[in-house]
């Protein structure tokens, strides 16, 4: 039996995947499987599966029919794996070479029930390639209300919201019965919450071994046209598990209301898309009929703490200035396609 599972949820990625795969092969442990879960691909990702599995006798490949999204291709993978530590990896990113070693020595100080890392989050372009290094300061956990302070502090913003830069303990997912939700978006938050209420301690780790491709979705591809009604789901998930360990409204609610109005302006962002195939009124009463939503007001409420960018588009939505909120998006998408450099350098002054 291999030390650790690897899973690797794939949907059309064939433009990646075999890169994702070959940097968990030419990890420095080498006491691993590999699970990888095609969720119906039709771009050939399927077979690159298929051509791995017949290489390396480590490699498993589960074909199932698309549907359920990343989420459930993981609950899957976790189904079949036989390893008593779980690593997740997203199909368009890759593992540094020493990512598996470091996890598991990181987890082996104390026998902690999940290590977080950093990691490196970049965009290719034609002609350049934007890099930022996120993580926290190295830290041991060392009892449950440590790990719960810190998770309240940081989540769901920073590391604790996403699942492929973590190694996990099966044993935890399987005893409590822990799956992500059915969820396009942002099933890995729900699971977060459910797995670090279960962690007695926590190792982060400094190191940034983890290459995460950043997808631009919002600029290139359309949300879900439900992402409003998903996010009513995670922030009232939030609150009532937060509610259930015990604390206070006022203790953690800071980083939930900064995350809704960040995430809100990405909602806006993907209603101002011309690829959103509603007409420019159906657009607007949409917009009108989230403005009214009692969590929208209940946020409007609250002060907006994010970047200027943010406050501006979140201050005109309010203010009930649809119009204006189709105009500034427009200019951010704008540069964030067209001129890549000069938004990465308004980012960084307007932050």
């Amino acid at each position: 039996m291999a030390n650790v599972s690897v899973i690797i949820p794939i949907y059309n990625c064939k433009d990646y995947l075999e890169k994702c795969i070959d940097s968990v092969l030419n990890q420095s442990y080498q006491d691993f499987e590999l699970i990888l879960v095609d969720d119906g691909s039709t771009d050939g990702s399927e077979s690159i599966c298929d051509v791995y599995s017949k290489k390396d006798n480590r490699i498993r490949t589960l074909h199932k029919e698309n549907g359920g999204g990343a989420g459930e291709a993981r609950n899957q993978g976790v189904l079949i794996a036989s390893s008593p530590f779980l690593v997740f990896l997203d199909s368009d990113d890759y593992l540094e070479e020493h990512h598996l070693e470091k996890l598991l020595e990181a987890q082996r100080e104390e026998d902690y029930d999940v290590v977080v890392s950093g990691y490196i989050e970049y965009v290719e372009g034609e002609d350049e390639k934007f890099h930022q290094y996120v993580h926290y300061p190295s830290l041991k956990l060392n009892n449950r209300t440590q790990v719960r302070d810190f998770f309240v502090e940081h989540y769901p913003e920073g590391l604790l919201g996403f699942p492929w830069n973590k190694l996990y303990k099966t044993e935890i997912i399987r005893r409590n019965q822990l799956v992500f939700p059915k969820m396009r978006r942002l099933e890995d938050g729900i699971f977060n919450v459910e797995y670090f209420g279960e962690c007695e301690n926590c190792r982060i780790v400094e190191d940034t071994r983890y290459y995460y491709k950043n997808s631009e979705q919002v600029e290139l591809r359309k949300l879900p046209y439900d992402f409003y009604d998903i996010m009513e789901v995670f922030v009232e998930q939030f609150y009532k598990t937060l509610e259930s360990w015990g604390y206070e409204k006022e203790v953690y609610e800071k980083s939930m209301v900064d995350y809704f109005q960040n995430d809100f302006v990405c909602c806006l962002e993907n209603i101002s898309q011309p690829i959103w195939k509603k007409t420019k009124k159906e657009r607007l009463e949409y917009m009108k009929e989230l403005r009214q939503k009692s969590l929208v007001c209940y946020m409007s409420e609250r002060p907006c703490l994010s970047g200027n960018y943010t406050k501006i588009v979140w201050r005109v939505f309010c203010e009930q200035k649809f119009r204006g909120v189709f105009f500034l998006t427009a200019i951010k998408r704008f540069l964030k396609t067209k001129c890549k450099k000069v938004f990465y350098n308004l980012k960084k002054g307007l932050n």
